[in-house]
């Protein structure tokens, strides 16, 4: 034996050891760089600490570019034989051939093939919590102490020791021949295996087999070993995800198997379970601490589905994410397309933006974008706009790329693709005429009805009218327009009135489809719906009154956008009612903060425009959204002009002062979205509004609205004059310049002549 350790470390030790092995004497030996070691010091020792210092060397070539020597040896040893077989003159490639040739002489040098595992297995730990422990006892007893002494930083000699012997045993486990196993054990998985393919395949699949299989597995349900097991669940997740007495066993079954489960097991178990849509805590919370454990010898499959499968059972295990964070990046390189996609999609999903992670994977898929599926498409760009990240050259590949697979992209593919441009703005021209164009040719009455509603929500998101389509998407919606759920019906009215395109049909069979989801609604849809309508002035009575009881139901859950929106709305028709206002009210005085600029325009409008006798609580919000304008800076006129009528009185009366006062403006806003008719700027400073009332407003409703209106003007410091153009009976005044004239004049605003 002890030759034998001499003759192996004489190939492979540095001179310096050769000398002294050959003189007996190990007491000199030393590593460069190292102190003097104890003369009892066995020369295997000598060796293993040889070993253990290149083990944290980085591989920085080829496909594994970025792992350490350990992490290739132990979890990629397909690679290591092909590796160590080629013929290569780079001297950092020839260093890693030759610590995978000391490692494999060092786990042979033991007779009876247990080499280093056998040879170490009785050693004890003299140091750490699992002192007097032997590295057996704490590798089987204390995985989670084992994975702290694979991440720890501390490198001393001991520690290295331990490490090695931890990294050896793994790579048994994942390269050992498996055990034999029972052939009836595969004839039993075969069949639901094989059910699953027909099923993924398009076919149906015979419900009879189905059955068979699901007996057959639950009689020989312990005779199963970790791979059949994984392979089983992933198959009936397919062909039978809903069966809670099969999957209940198999998730009783599957946490048995888990401590000895590999990468691919692991991935598979937490595949199959999210898939079927269960969300077993204990099952779950087993495979994150197995990942936990192994995370650094998962490969970038596993790392993908793990991902994946956790984010679809709705499991935010902050550790698990931050681990595979960690262990993705230095191998992005190696994610195929698919793996790249479900990474992506599975940090959005929980909402982790995490920097470095979207990067790497941006960089990767924009190098392979052609490898990628209409679904890996969608997916990818979905992720990157869920969490708001626009990466241009991504993006641009992702459009390109689709363009050329849009005959391949089914009905679910082209709403998600083109949402996710639009939620970027991203308003891609060839991207949308393509996405148009094969939507119509694929006959949108195959489209479900979240896949029309998400189609025209994306174009009008970015403002781009495609009529052909819009029209299509309304035929096909009103065929199944009971099969659209409540949000769906929101989105399909707000997109067709965001584009401005009328539809009486559509909207119709919306109103009447609506009600009966009253219940299913949510704070957005609700102000979406109502805007929707009050956008083309549908006075709906039934949508109205269910909206405003909904409406008060949910009013301590809407944000800013939802309170302005919904005032908005009730106002513009008409059907303001005083326990709604009073109710938003109150509601938007607890959010004044949250509110942008346009939105406490459209409260105010509302407020002052409701044919209503003010509250206290409606004057306390009037008063508040004064404050907030002066604080906020915002009394001033916007950039955008209002629609200028010709050949009316108010264009005839415009022209007058316009001519008489330079500077005048017709037509401006107010940055709180209010329309002045003249706008004339005194000599003080102060802006003066001059109305000129048509005859609508000599009736009592609209002389309440302009009474509302001035006050609010006063406070904030503009001065309104109203000036009538119409006689008594109602026809246009003959001394019509004299009579305007002498109003400037008495304002101030005209010299006296």
């Amino acid at each position: 034996m002890q030759s034998r350790l001499c003759d192996a470390l004489g190939s492979i030790l540095q001179p310096n050891l050769n000398r002294c092995m050959r003189a007996g004497n190990f007491s000199r030996c030393r590593m460069p760089g190292s102190k003097r070691q104890s003369p009892s010091l066995h020369p295997f020792d000598i060796g293993l600490r040889h070993i253990s210092a290149d083990a944290h060397h980085k591989v920085n070539f080829g496909k594994h570019r970025g792992l350490t020597y350990a992490q290739v040896l132990t979890g990629h040893w397909d690679y290591c034989k092909w590796l160590s077989t080629l013929d290569s003159a780079r001297l950092d490639v020839q260093l890693f051939q030759r610590y995978i040739r000391r490692h494999q002489l060092f786990a042979s040098v033991v007779p009876g093939g247990g080499g280093l595992v056998d040879l170490l297995g009785h050693k004890k730990i003299d140091f750490g919590r699992c002192r007097d422990l032997t590295y057996t006892q704490a590798f089987e007893c204390h995985p989670s102490y084992c994975q702290w002494v694979l991440l720890t930083t501390q490198n001393n000699w001991q520690m290295r020791h331990f490490r090695m012997y931890i990294q050896t045993r793994i790579s048994q486990q994942r390269t050992s021949c498996p055990p034999k196993r029972d052939p009836k054990s595969f004839d039993i998985v075969r069949l639901p295996v094989d059910c699953a393919r027909l099923r993924k395949s398009g076919r149906s699949v015979d419900p009879r087999l189905v059955m068979q299989a699901a007996a057959a597995s639950v009689d020989a349900i312990h005779t199963f070993d970790g791979t059949q097991l994984s392979m089983l669940t992933c198959a009936f997740a397919t062909i039978d995800p809903h069966n809670r007495p099969l999957w209940n066993l198999f998730a009783e079954v599957a946490e048995s198997h888990i401590q000895a489960s590999n990468g691919q097991h692991l991935a598979n178990f937490a595949w199959a379970f999210a898939y079927a849509g269960r969300t077993d805590s204990k099952l779950f919370d087993a495979i994150a601490r197995a990942v936990l454990r192994t995370i650094h010898y998962l490969r970038s499959k596993e790392l993908g589905t793990t991902a994946w499968a956790f984010a679809k059972a709705g499991r935010h295990d902050a550790k698990l994410f931050d681990a595979v964070a960690e262990a993705s990046v230095p191998i992005m390189h190696n994610f195929d397309a698919k793996a790249l996609a479900n990474l992506a999609w599975a940090f959005s999903k929980v909402g982790r933006s995490d920097a470095s992670l979207f990067e790497s994977v941006a960089a990767a898929a924009s190098s392979r974008i052609e490898e990628f599926v209409p679904q890996g498409l969608a997916n990818l760009v979905w992720a990157f706009s869920k969490i708001g990240r626009d990466d241009a050259m991504l993006f641009d590949k992702v459009a390109e790329a689709a363009s050329g697979l849009i005959s391949r992209f089914n009905p679910t593919d082209l709403a998600n693709i083109a949402c996710s441009f639009a939620k970027i703005g991203r308003n891609d021209s060839q991207l949308f005429g393509t996405v148009a164009a094969a939507a119509v040719s694929i006959r949108l009455s195959d489209f479900e009805s979240k896949d029309l509603a998400g189609i025209v929500y994306a174009f009008a998101k970015v403002s781009k009218d495609e009529p052909h389509l819009f029209e299509a998407v309304a035929e096909a919606a009103l065929s199944k327009i009971n099969k659209f759920n409540a949000q769906g019906l929101a989105n399909l009215a707000w997109s067709f009135a965001k584009i401005g395109r009328i539809h009486s049909e559509l909207f119709d069979a919306v109103a009447l489809a609506a009600p009966l989801r009253i219940n299913d609604f949510i704070p957005i849809g609700c102000s979406t719906i109502v805007w929707a309508f009050a956008r083309f002035g549908r006075t709906d009575p039934k949508l109205f009154h269910a909206m405003a009881g909904a409406a008060l139901i949910l009013i301590d859950k809407f944000s800013a956008q939802d309170l302005a929106k919904h005032a908005w709305a009730f106002a513009k028709i008409g059907r303001s009612t005083e326990i709604l206002c009073d109710s938003l009210a109150e509601a938007a005085l607890l959010k004044m903060q949250d509110f942008s600029r346009q939105e406490l325009g459209m409260m105010s409008w509302a407020f002052v425009e409701a044919d209503l006798v003010p509250t206290p609580v409606t004057r306390s919000l009037l008063a508040a959204i004064i404050a907030q304008v002066r604080s906020r800076n915002w009394n001033g006129l916007a950039v955008d002009s209002g629609p200028q009528p010709f050949g009316t009185v108010e264009a005839r009366c415009a022209t007058l002062v316009l001519g008489l006062i330079p500077g005048a403006l017709r037509n401006r806003y107010h940055q709180m979205n209010f329309e002045l008719d003249i706008v004339i700027k005194a000599d003080d400073g102060t802006l003066v509004d001059l109305e000129i009332d048509e005859l609508y407003r000599r009736t009592q409703r609209q002389r309440g609205i302009d009474s509302r209106r001035d006050w609010f003007f006063k406070e904030l410091g503009i001065h309104v004059v109203r000036f009538d153009p119409f006689d008594e009976v109602g026809w246009e005044r003959g001394d019509l310049a004299e009579a305007l004239q002498a109003l400037l004049r008495s304002e101030g605003l005209l010299g006296r002549s």
